[in-house]
């Protein structure tokens, strides 16, 4: 993300694509939008890798139980 001027008396934040996200009258509001932006990306990243991590906890148990059709039927746990 990125600040810059826009027009005479405004502040532009950009995004890392370099599209618009808000324009502010001030450059501690426009510090601020990226500051919670920056945070909120943070939240969601975290969010994420604890999903994933809860997914790699979960084990596949090699139990295999014969069914009438010779089947094998695996069993998943968490750890």
């Amino acid at each position: 993300m990125r600040i810059e001027k826009y027009d005479a008396r405004y502040w532009a934040v950009y995004d890392d694509t370099n599209k618009l996200v808000c324009v502010t009258v001030y450059k501690k509001g426009s510090n601020e939008v990226v500051l919670r932006l920056q945070s909120n990306d943070a939240a969601v990243i975290e969010n994420l890798k604890q999903k994933y991590k809860d997914i790699s906890n979960l084990k596949k148990e090699n139990t295999l139980s014969e069914s009438n059709n010779g089947a094998s039927i695996y069993k998943y746990q968490r750890k």
